[in-house]
């Protein structure tokens, strides 16, 4: 049985989000983050995760053309209030 926040935060995929933030002068900004979803942290039962820790991909096309040889990654962790799924693709094309 899938809860509530397990579609939209799967770990080992490759996701899409939109991350909403503010800046010191307090302008809103939206980024476009390519990422695979390493972890759910602080886990609420029947919910999605208040923040999830991903390897956030630089270059899309490139990984998909070949992932077995991709190393741009950073890792973030992720407030999932901030964030809105765009896409999401499975791993093992």
């Amino acid at each position: 049985m899938y809860l509530l926040g397990d579609y939209a935060f799967k770990v080992g995929e490759i996701e899409t989000y939109e991350h909403v933030f503010k800046n010191a002068r307090n302008n809103l900004y939206a980024e476009y983050i390519h990422c695979i979803v390493l972890e759910r942290l602080e886990e609420e039962i029947g919910y999605k995760p208040k923040r999830i820790r991903v390897n956030q991909i630089h270059n899309l096309e490139v990984y998909i053309s070949s992932p077995d040889s991709y190393d741009n990654f950073s890792e973030r962790i992720l407030k999932t209030d901030n964030i809105h799924q765009i896409l999401s693709i499975k791993k093992n094309m």
